[in-house]
């Protein structure tokens, strides 16, 4: 929840992407579906490079600096495991071949051992058909998912070279013997089964090249891992996986939000074994693909360095390739002029370089370190390479299908995730090959089929002939490739994989009118989730920017008094931007300018940067207060009965909840509190333990206070809301809002169900007289249609009812969130928040090897030393007063939740002097 300061800032910023200048679906709420979905690409685009660039900046090394701190000072962490780090490659027990001739296929053997194996790893086809009964419940035990990964380790340890050469199947000719090429997967099971579905599971006649990026993004991306796993163990030649940018440590460590999630997905799921065991496998995924010495495959793209040579990539050094891309320089490696090896540079490229429509290598929208490659560089190396095709993935076409040509034709996107991460409602796309046996194709498709969809494309024009344009790309048809020994089909395909559209079906009330007094309700979800991750990411951003502000402050400051050469006290704004950048690094919302022009509109030309840097704060409300704000919103997502409610808070089913029955509810609740910490928060919802007992419906009220209001989609819907809100206690009072609403709520349950549905809900508020309170220039008259488009915003997670809290949440008119400074007592204030804010994705990372036990919780002083070393790598050790505040704050606990702890939401950014107007509270 933004507090007002910031409040405006949320919803006048989306109307500009800052750096590609397409508006966002707030702006284009009115116009057509097509629209919708073309701008809501752009907009998610635009978020995902935000996030990559967050990912390629230079802040990320402090992570691997921070393990190496660690390591030089294990004997001061209680409990740390001194392997906790290491992910090994044990490069000395290879059992490789010989490096094949090039251009022939190389065989991938299976060691004895393995064999002996195999009757202990589920059956491919029993777990496929597992999956598809029940795609969210894996039914592969922590134990045996170890093993399997760790056996297909041991498989990839004997590539001789990151280049494999994939050949077709040699199977008859009935048996059509083909070869499928699927692009980004991103965790989306459902997209995989439909894929197995239609072009067969890997089998002696169907070969599999998964493109990378199979994780991330996505919520079943170890599902999917298991299953083609399971296939290798029993089809060796028929399932081949290359490595994508998100198959690295340092992006399956961001949490999902921020573009990462699958080190989140191990832990929740499994444990750390297997998490170590996906590290060490990752390591040693080949990079590249040679399919019948006539189509090349990588995951991003071709090099930056021309020299580069498909026998270059053959005879790279193992040492070179079987690691992490490299990190970004840092400012100091970089002002020494040190740069990255011709290795790192390949290996970096092959991940994350995206073609662009002119000629040569430029710089990447996704970071400082990224480049795009141009036409000159992908035909120079297919010919001297003597290949027709070369197939990469790592984006979403922006046309919405699953694939695009460019390049003249010789250079093909595919991407396989429709409908990608739950808001896009592009089609996902794979590539089938099969041998040409010599015939000559139909003229002027040679080498190339399409097929689409019959199902509609839900907002994207589709061409004749199955071509696709994109922007910035010519209008006119790109060549397609011809291919001399092969034939290439593209098949579209949509899956939905998050059943967002057939939840918000099942939501859809009677009486709903579509035309003009409603609109597409698929292009409305869409439009609603995209805003809400844009303003989520924006603030987020925002958070960093002033975070880094505050941890870089004696920095700033020296450097502007040394470009203060007259000592006035001010500073050229544009040249304050410019030394932001210098001191603090690349920040994403259209750099340093942009975010200034954010957060602190009113500065003038010049700029007294002494006050300028005084007036940022953050506050870490390390104490776990952020868990009211998830309890809540579980809560109301969970659409508790009031009997289920009943339950949760007042044991004794007498209708009052006591202080010491509220600790032990959230206790039980969230179990990873401490019992100071529960108390603080029952403090904040129930007041202290002398307190009188409540009753359950001024508890729910309390609660309601940390959930998220409803998104609403039109202006009079607020309003609309409040005066609801006002009939309720006219008409079911005298009384508070909570008690006069357990009244209206059992009283038009007519079904007993203690859920409204849509009928019921509109009935409602239909007979204590809707109509009366409407109908002027505020709020429309509220006929039945209206009341069911401000149910269908009330039901947020679209299960087509709205329970007690939900409606509560809705109704109640509050002025703000509750002040957490009042409600929770213990929070730090300064740099070392700051710092932690900044570097948060690092600590917790190494509070993860400090917790063998995935308890979440570190202990004090393991957590202190943390500090303590992320300040040495900084080289910026804590001043003695910081150093006794900190301790001060964490002495009497008696552990860290650290995940909790280090949520987004548990700090709290604060600019509000002059000439700053930011305001960031926790549980944004």
């Amino acid at each position: 929840m933004l507090t007002p300061h910031l409040r405006p800032l949320a919803h006048a910023v989306p109307a500009v992407v800052v750096r590609t200048g397409i508006r966002t679906l707030a702006a284009v709420s009115s116009e057509s579906p097509r629209h919708v979905a073309y701008c809501s690409s752009k907009l998610f685009e635009s978020i995902e490079q935000s996030q990559e660039m967050c990912a390629l900046s230079h802040r990320t090394m402090v992570a691997e600096q921070l393990v190496e701190e660690v390591k030089l000072r294990q004997s001061r962490f209680a409990g740390l495991d001194p392997q906790a780090f290491e992910t090994p490659t044990n490069t000395s027990d290879l059992k490789g071949l010989p490096p094949s001739s090039f251009g022939f296929s190389w065989a991938l053997p299976l060691l004895d051992e393995e064999l002996e194996q195999q009757a202990e790893f589920p059956d491919p086809h029993e777990l496929w058909a597992a999956l598809k009964r029940s795609p969210t419940e894996c039914p592969v035990s922590s134990e045996v998912a170890e093993s399997m990964v760790a056996a297909y380790g041991t498989m990839l340890r004997s590539l001789p070279s990151p280049v494999i050469d994939v050949e077709l199947p040699r199977a008859l000719a009935r048996e059509d013997p083909r070869l499928v090429v699927v692009g980004d997967t991103h965790g989306q099971l459902l997209d995989v089964l439909h894929i197995f579905d239609t072009h067969g599971p890997p089998s002696d006649s169907v070969v599999y090249l998964f493109n990378g990026d199979i994780v991330d993004r996505g919520r079943n991306a170890i599902e999917i891992w298991l299953l083609l796993i399971a296939f290798k163990m029993r089809f060796p030649h028929s399932v081949h996986v290359l490595r994508g940018n998100h198959e690295n440590e340092q992006m399956i460590a961001r949490p999902l939000k921020m573009g990462g999630g699958f080190a989140e997905e191990c832990l929740a799921k499994h444990s750390r074994q297997i998490l170590a065991a996906f590290q060490r496998v990752f390591k040693l995924l080949p990079l590249f693909a040679v399919i019948e010495r006539e189509v090349f495959v990588v995951h991003g793209g071709l090099f930056r360095n021309r020299a580069v040579d498909l026998i270059r990539l053959r005879t790279m050094p193992q040492a070179s390739w079987r690691r992490n891309y490299p990190n970004p320089p840092s400012k100091e490696q970089m002002a020494k002029g040190e740069k990255w090896s011709e290795e790192e540079e390949i290996l970096f490229d092959a991940q994350w370089a995206d073609p662009h429509f002119g000629c040569g290598s430029k710089q990447s929208a996704r970071g400082r370190v990224a480049v795009t490659f141009g036409e000159d560089v992908t035909q120079r190396f297919l010919q001297e390479a003597g290949l027709a095709l070369c197939i990469r993935s790592h984006r979403v076409p922006q046309s919405g299908r699953g694939f695009e040509l460019e390049h003249s034709g010789r250079l093909l996107t595919l991407f396989s995730a429709s409908r990608y991460g739950g808001v896009l409602q592009n089609h996902g796309a794979v590539g089938v090959l099969r041998r040409a046996d010599g015939k000559r194709l139909t003229p002027g498709i040679e080498g190339l089929e399409m097929q689409t969809p019959t199902q509609p494309s839900l907002g994207f024009e589709e061409e004749e002939g199955g071509s696709s344009s994109s922007s910035g790309m010519p209008s006119s048809r790109q060549p397609l490739p011809v291919l001399k020994r092969l034939r290439l089909t593209l098949v579209e395909h949509i899956v939905d994989s998050t059943h967002l559209l057939t939840a918000a079906r099942s939501a859809t009330p009677k009486g709903v009118l579509t035309g003009a007094d409603g609109e597409n309700l698929a292009a409305h979800q869409v439009r609603k989730i995209l805003e809400q991750q844009s303003r989520e990411h924006q603030v987020s951003v925002l958070q960093q920017a002033v975070a880094l502000v505050c941890s870089e402050r004696e920095s700033i400051w020296r450097k502007c008094r040394e470009t203060d050469v007259l000592s006035m006290g001010l500073i050229p704004r544009d040249v304050l931007h410019d030394l932001l950048g210098d001191v603090c690094g690349e920040i994403d919302v259209g750099g340093w300018k942009q975010v200034l022009e954010c957060c602190a509109p009113d500065m003038g030309r010049h700029v007294p940067y002494g006050q300028f840097l005084a007036a940022p704060t953050v506050r870490w409300f390390h104490h776990g207060t952020a868990s009211l704000c998830e309890l809540a919103r579980a809560t109301a997502q969970a659409e508790l009965r009031i009997g289920g409610l009943a339950q949760l808070f007042d044991s004794a089913l007498n209708g009052v909840v006591t202080p010491t029955a509220a600790m032990a509810s959230l206790k039980r609740l969230i179990p990873s509190l401490q019992d100071d910490q529960s108390r603080d928060l029952a403090k904040a919802l129930f007041g202290d333990a002398a307190s009188e007992p409540a009753s359950l419906s001024l508890v729910l009220d309390k609660l309601a206070d940390f959930a998220e209001p409803p998104e609403l989609s039109e202006a009079w819907m607020s309003i609309a809301l409040k005066r609801l809100a006002k009939l309720v206690e006219k008409s079911y009072g005298p009384g508070p809002l909570h008690a006069a609403l357990v009244k209206f709520f059992v009283t038009h349950d007519t079904s007993k169900s203690e859920l409204l549905t849509a009928d019921e809900f509109v009935k409602g508020f239909q007979h204590v007289g809707a109509s009366s309170v409407s109908g002027d220039a505020e709020v429309p008259l509220l006929h039945s249609g209206r009341l069911y488009k401000l149910f269908e915003a009330i039901d947020g997670n679209g299960t087509g009812t709205v329970s007690f809290l939900e409606l509560l949440i809705a109704l109640h008119n509050r002025p703000g969130r509750t002040d957490l400074r009042q409600s929770a007592e213990v929070s730090l204030e300064g740099e070392v928040a700051a710092m932690l804010l900044v570097h948060k994705n690092a600590v917790i990372r190494l509070c993860r090897a400090l917790d063998p036990e995935d308890t979440g919780l570190v202990s004090t002083a393991n957590f202190m030393e943390l500090v303590d070393a992320l300040a040495k790598v900084l080289r910026r050790p804590l001043s003695r007063h910081a150093w006794a505040r900190f301790e001060k704050e964490l002495g009497a606990t008696t552990g860290v939740p650290y995940l909790k702890a280090l949520e987004v939401a548990s700090f709290e950014v604060i600019a509000e002097d002059w000439p700053w107007s930011l305001r960031s509270e926790a549980c944004e």
